[in-house]
């Protein structure tokens, strides 16, 4: 029998059974309130099949129109029956890992969850930069090309060849762990949907920002990552008001660090700035009063200086950049993708009534050539003229 043939028969005999109660005469206020608890159990019952019926039909709606409904990580932990075990009372810990990196769909509209306000989120642009593979060690080690000497040339027939050089040295990126926990209350984590909102909204976000500062500024010490902007991860530019040609502004300082990519064999594609940073550079005018990048009326994610994709981030520091060949120049080990963990066993939280929701993951984070990082301060230095000169 067809499932939604299924629902509908048990629906026809509840129907028939409230018929039955519900035209009984209660000989006292005892049978009364008999009659009147099953009457509500029969309607609660009701209700339950009328939701399936809904979940079934909206779920065949989406399979004959061949789309696939986008879930949340939040919306897989609370339909998940490790989630279902713990407010059941079976088990005092639920857990989902995430398969993969969770992202939402380009273009995916937020459902609205009525009654939550959080802070404003900012985009999470860096980590989608470099490359990420998965790992199964808790420590990656590398060779980080230092020198090449290339002796390539003519030869002639009988005569010695050349020999080119290559130096390296070896490196090593430890897994770190990123985490944070928070504590709900019973309530919060019985209403599914708002805990999903709030999963998503705040716990993965707040991960993801963390990600986003170790990999451009971590400095390497303790459990953090060493981001692109540690020294020795990168190449400080170095121009100078001698070594750039008259009247050049930081403009023409981020092109010129590009061709010195370019100079390498790298091939830059992006610059990463301070959002203020790149507001000044939008603000830039000619002589004439003219906007060097284009109308104000242009959108933000069009202007591409020089062609480089521009990656904006609060966590570059004011007067900061860098010009990056970022799939060639570094990447993400991923040892364990996010995970979700709810516990009602922790500290006080049973005497409390509440939950422990922890997220976090293991990642590692390798910059593999400096080369592929030039930049540093968004300014050229001016010298002092050689006394004398």
């Amino acid at each position: 029998m067809d499932p939604m043939e299924k629902l509908i028969e048990q629906a026809a005999n509840i129907e028939k059974k409230l018929g039955e109660l519900a035209s009984l005469r209660a000989a006292d206020e005892k049978q009364a309130a008999d009659l009147a608890e099953q009457i509500k159990a029969l309607s609660e019952e009701q209700a339950k099949l009328g939701k399936k019926m809904l979940e079934l039909q909206q779920n065949s709606q989406t399979v004959a129109a061949g789309k696939e409904a986008h879930l949340s990580l939040g919306m897989q932990f609370v339909k998940s029956v490790a989630y279902a075990d713990l407010m059941a009372g079976k088990v005092t810990k639920a857990t989902l890992a995430a398969a993969s990196p969770v992202t939402t769909p380009t273009g995916a509209v937020p459902v609205d969850y009525q009654g939550i306000k959080g802070e404003p989120e900012l985009p999470n642009a860096v980590k989608d930069a470099f490359p990420t593979v998965r790992t199964t060690s808790n420590g990656i080690s590398y060779l980080k090309e230092t020198a090449f000497t290339n002796s390539a040339a003519e030869t002639a027939e009988g005569g010695d060849k050349p020999e080119s050089k290559m130096e390296f040295t070896e490196a090593d990126s430890p897994v770190r762990t990123i985490a944070h926990f928070i504590r709900i209350t019973k309530q919060l984590a019985e209403d599914a949907p708002a805990l999903a909102a709030y999963i998503n909204n705040r716990m993965m976000y707040g991960l993801n920002r963390r990600i986003e500062k170790q990999l451009l500024v971590g400095d390497g010490s303790g459990q953090n990552l060493s981001g692109i902007f540690t020294t020795g991860n990168y190449t400080v530019h170095g121009f100078t008001d001698k070594t750039m040609p008259a009247d050049s502004t930081v403009l023409d300082l981020i092109r010129r660090c590009a061709a010195t990519m370019r100079k390498v064999g790298y091939t830059p594609t992006v610059v990463f700035l301070n959002p203020m940073d790149f507001d000044t550079l939008r603000g830039m005018k000619d002589k004439n009063g003219n906007y060097l990048m284009g109308s104000p009326l242009q959108a933000g994610t069009d202007i591409r200086p020089w062609g480089l994709r521009v990656v904006e981030s609060p966590e570059v520091t004011e007067g900061k950049f860098m010009v990056a060949d970022p799939r060639m120049g570094a990447t993400i080990y991923e040892r364990s993708a996010p995970v979700i963990e709810m516990f009602e066993q922790d500290a006080n939280n049973v005497t409390k009534n509440l939950y422990t929701i922890r997220c976090e993951c293991r990642m590692a984070f390798a910059v593999e050539s400096a080369n592929c990082f030039v930049g540093g301060d968004l300014a050229i230095e001016v010298t002092e003229d050689d006394v004398g000169g």
